[in-house]
């Protein structure tokens, strides 16, 4: 098995690995019109893949966040990290016995999300981390809409709302953290576009959905970003 990387990328992600399977990795140069321009190392470099574990509980004490998770084997320690709705991730500590952690800096109604690396007997990283993680306020997952420095954001279960929602029979469009999108034109090529007024309701008739379709296909391209 093989993957070809192009141009300047020097990091390379490899996904659907196995829990405690041993792989054996090298790396051979390509020129310009892709073929081989060096030798390569035949033994290559082994390395058996530790899956991280997922947070399995979160609740409220007295004195701040208690975070769970499970056990991982060969791992001798666990580095957890916390974000919150408009922070990227953070170290929060190192756990070396156990595997729960009490989080004391949390504050009463905001929102929270952790994740863990595992570390071996040395302190190193021996595994990634699960990045898309859910959200918990005061110990709960985080559902509906709450309000955070002013901004209001939209949960499902501990998940951000994201793209078309039905509501009361009217079809609104959230954005990748939750936020209604207003005043503009919201979708994608696969999904559609719409129209979305100036309370984020889409306007659903034909003739504005055409419009939207025709802006974004000829005038602007068919992507938001």
């Amino acid at each position: 098995m093989f993957a070809k990387i192009l141009y300047k990328t020097i990091i390379y992600y490899e996904n659907n690995k196995t829990r405690g399977t041993t792989y054996t990795y090298t790396v051979r140069c390509l020129d310009s019109k892709g073929n081989f321009a060096s030798g390569y190392d035949k033994n290559g470099t082994r390395n058996t893949f530790i899956a991280p574990p997922a947070i399995s509980k979160v609740s409220k004490a007295g004195k701040g966040n208690p975070v769970k998770w499970k056990r991982v084997p060969k791992a001798a320690g666990y580095r957890l990290y916390r974000k919150t709705v408009n922070t990227s991730w953070s170290r929060l500590a190192d756990v070396c016995e156990g595997t729960s952690y009490t989080d004391t800096s949390a504050k009463k109604g905001n929102v929270y999300s952790y994740t863990l690396r595992c570390l071996d007997k040395n302190g190193n990283l021996i595994s990634f981390c699960i990045s898309n993680t859910k959200y918990y306020r005061n110990g709960v997952l985080a559902d509906g809409k709450i309000t955070v420095n002013g901004q209001t954001y939209n949960f499902d279960k501990g998940l951000f709302r994201s793209g078309y929602q039905k509501i009361n029979g009217k079809r609104y469009y959230y954005n990748s953290k939750g936020v209604i999108v207003k005043n503009t034109i919201v979708g994608s090529k696969r999904k559609g576009w719409y129209y979305a007024d100036k309370n984020g309701v889409c306007c659903e008739s034909e003739e504005m959905r055409l419009a939207a379709e025709y802006m974004m296909t000829y005038c602007k391209g068919d992507t938001l970003d």
